[in-house]
Formats: structure tokens, C-alpha cells, sequence
């Protein structure tokens, strides 16, 4: 009895039909893994959105911007003591953080009026302060995005501020946007910036 074997065209066909295969499958598999961390994003600001509400309906103001939160988490503090707002410091751990990341950032930037060394009766604060109304919101989160670029003007506030009116401003790197659109592509440009009026797209 004769024993068949595979020829080399034989191999190199199924060869080529596992590279076509895992050429159109991995794309899809990476592109499932970023449209579930988008989702967990999305919902962590929205949780965090209810929570700094009911921080701010508590005490008549949003946490103080202590400057270094995303690194420590400091400015979420207030959301875990005296009352617990958030359980954890899982809906704040920044999930895009940025590729060339030299400060150790590992939570969503976190901006407000109120900040340590700008309190309200000095005139950075109250400068502050006017901007944030003009903008028509009390504090703002970031992350920055599928792309791991800082696209929102966090160096001016005053831009930036007024980027939150005009969502389709360009971006401060003039890279055409802000804020992060999936319909752009789920690695284009932008940040995924919340406010207390809305999550920005």
C-alpha cells in the first residue's frame, strides 16, 4: 500500500489561505479590542460625570483641580472620602494613556476653577473662574484617545475653554480636531474630553 503525500504546491496554497485568513482576521481582532476599551471609556466618564453631579450638588462645587492627577489621582480624592462617590479608582485609570509618556500619567486629566494656588479670591481664580462660565461648564476630563496624542489645548485654558464651544476646531497640534470621532477612523486624531454637559465627539 502507497502512502500519499502533500505536494509543495499543495503546502504553499494552504500556507497562503492561513495568510490571507490572519491578515483579514487580526485587523478585525484589533479593532474589536479598541472599540471595547472606547466603550469602557465612554462608560467610565459617564459614571464619573454622575458622581462629580452629586459631589457638586453636596457641596456647590466641582473637586478642586489639585494639578497632578493624572498621576496620583489626587484631584479625585474628594470622590472617595468622606462619602464614597466612586468605589475605586478604576473609572478614573485613564485607558489610552499617552504613547511617549515621561510623567508616570495614569489617570484622566482633570481640569476646574477651583485649584490649589488659584483659590477664588485671587485673580488667576477668579480669572479662572469667568473662563469655565464663559464655557458654560464646571470642570473637564480628558484622556487621549485611541491615538495616544494630547490633541485638547490643556496649556491654555482659555483656548481650550473655548474649543468646548466650537467642537470642530482645530485641534492644538492643527491636526484637524480635538475631539476623538470613531467615523474618523478608530486611531485618527483627537481626545476623549467630558464635561459637565457632555461627553464631546
Amino acid at each position: 500500500m502507497s502512502k500519499r503525500a502533500f505536494t509543495l504546491i499543495e503546502l504553499l496554497i494552504v500556507v497562503a489561505i492561513i495568510g490571507i485568513l490572519a491578515a483579514i482576521a487580526v485587523p478585525n481582532f484589533m479593532n474589536a479590542q479598541i472599540r471595547a476599551k472606547l466603550a469602557q471609556c465612554y462608560g467610565n466618564m459617564k459614571s464619573l460625570q454622575t458622581a462629580i453631579g452629586l459631589y457638586s450638588a453636596d457641596w456647590g462645587w466641582a473637586p478642586w483641580d489639585r494639578g497632578t492627577e493624572y498621576a496620583n489621582g489626587s484631584s479625585y480624592l474628594a470622590l472617595t472620602t468622606p462619602v464614597s462617590y466612586i468605589t475605586g479608582f478604576g473609572i478614573v485609570t485613564d485607558i489610552f494613556p499617552p504613547k511617549h509618556d515621561t510623567d508616570g500619567r495614569r489617570y484622566y486629566d482633570y481640569g476646574a476653577p477651583l485649584r490649589v494656588g488659584a483659590e477664588p479670591n485671587t485673580a488667576d481664580g477668579q480669572t479662572r473662574i469667568r473662563e469655565y462660565k464663559a464655557a458654560g461648564v464646571t470642570y473637564v476630563v480628558s484622556s487621549s484617545g485611541p491615538d495616544g496624542d494630547t490633541d485638547w489645548p490643556w496649556t491654555n485654558w482659555a483656548n481650550g475653554l473655548q474649543v468646548l464651544n466650537n467642537p470642530t476646531k482645530a485641534g492644538a497640534n492643527g491636526d484637524g480636531g480635538a475631539f476623538f470621532n470613531s467615523s474618523n477612523g478608530l486611531n485618527s486624531n483627537g481626545d476623549i474630553v467630558s464635561s459637565s454637559a457632555r461627553i464631546y465627539q
